[in-house]
């Protein structure tokens, strides 16, 4: 089959479920993240495709692809484009930001029971997670497997001490000597230094993006631990 006999498969399958329903369809297509550049080129190359689905339509792709000097010609075939920021715990001036501490915080008493892990502990992982969920998750998990090994039936602040140098190590491995001066500077300045080579920080996370009225980045905290002393 080629792209319009998919392109018209497709749409009968909408027809038939909007007229079953009496509903309109929704397609979400997610996880379009890997590997970056071959998502780039089939959304450079087949955006007109997207648009000829007759349903709406919300795809979620990397952060990496807006950085992309095909950006504009993708994103001009779709109605909308929305960026979700990373949930910031500290401002651009690395102060605390409270409401997004209590946020990350609700995400996880959501999923676990308070009793299980000390303030502290769920204060210092939710800092050391950059705001991103999934180190959030991450960190916890560790700890609560370790905590478990050694018969404590809470979290404490020695497990998430272990698993924020246990994921300091896994960053420290694919950072080279010669990215540390460029790190410095955007942690200094709060911005990409070359776009076009620091993008590959944004897609393991070395540096992540946030926004409130501006758009700014800084490194991952754990990452910041990792800057060599001046």
């Amino acid at each position: 089959m080629n792209r319009r006999d998919y392109l018209s498969a497709l749409n009968k399958v909408v027809k038939t479920l909007q007229k079953k329903t009496g509903k309109n369809v929704l397609l979400l297509i997610d996880d379009l993240d890997k590997p970056v550049s071959r998502i780039e080129k089939v959304l450079s190359e087949e955006s007109q495709a997207f648009s000829e689905i007759e349903c709406s339509l919300a795809l979620t792709v990397p952060i990496t692809l807006f950085y992309s000097p095909m950006v504009n010609r993708i994103t001009e075939w779709f109605t909308h484009t929305e960026i979700l920021p990373n949930i910031h715990a500290f401002d651009k001036d690395g102060n605390i930001y409270p409401p997004g501490i209590s946020v990350l915080k609700e995400l996880v008493l959501r999923r676990m029971d308070p009793a299980l892990i000390t303030g502290e502990a769920l204060e210092k992982a939710v800092a050391y997670s950059g705001g991103v969920f999934r180190y959030l998750v991450k960190l916890i998990q560790d700890s609560a497997f370790s905590a478990l090994m050694a018969g404590q039936n809470k979290i404490g602040i020695e497990p998430i001490d272990g698993s924020i140098a246990k994921m300091r190590s896994e960053f420290g491995r694919i950072i080279g000597l010669d990215d540390y001066d460029t790190l410095k500077k955007i942690h200094k300045q709060k911005n990409l230094t070359n776009i076009r080579q620091d993008v590959r920080f944004i897609a393991n996370d070395i540096v992540l993006e946030y926004q409130n009225k501006t758009r700014w980045v800084d490194l991952h905290p754990i990452v910041i631990d990792l800057l060599p002393a001046d």
